[in-house]
């Protein structure tokens, strides 16, 4: 039985974790629309954030859809 409790823990900060880093991401993409709005290339935001170009726009029409 111990070994349930112990898979439930983990599944639980499994959850936790995930939930933060959806947080985050969201957090992260809000901050690139906003570069974005404010005249800061793709291609600036995706040097200092360590991303592709095609990522950030990917980002920039995720975030222009919702």
């Amino acid at each position: 039985m111990s070994e349930i409790n112990t898979a439930k823990t983990a599944q639980e900060q499994l959850t936790k974790a995930h939930e933060k880093y959806m947080h985050a991401v969201n957090h992260r993409d809000t901050a690139v629309q906003i570069a974005r709005q404010a005249g800061v290339s793709a291609t600036e935001l995706a040097t200092h954030l360590g991303l592709s170009r095609q990522q950030v726009h990917k980002i920039l029409k995720t975030e222009t859809k919702q």
